[in-house]
């Protein structure tokens, strides 16, 4: 099992390596795809990291809304519905 691994491991990385040696723009189109790869893994973890900050605040700033609203005998919702 692991002996084919290796092997479809190093077949991988030769073709690769053969590829960035025939044309130079396919080791600049991998780099930019680690890039891309890095940078969406980072926004996934800031995602996941600030979501639920993110509601806690939203909710916060609702409530306070509200009771701006109330305060200056405002309606409690706009045109759409929405606080």
């Amino acid at each position: 099992m692991s002996e084919t691994y290796y092997l479809s491991m190093v077949s991988i990385a030769a073709i690769l390596l053969a590829l960035i040696v025939i044309d130079p723009n396919v080791g600049l189109w991998i780099d930019l795809q680690i890039q891309h790869l890095m940078v969406n893994i980072r926004r996934w973890y800031i995602m996941t990291t600030m979501w639920p900050r993110l509601q806690l605040d939203r909710w916060r700033l609702k409530r306070a809304l509200i009771k701006i609203r109330k305060e200056y005998n405002l309606p409690l919702e706009d045109e759409n519905g929405d606080v």
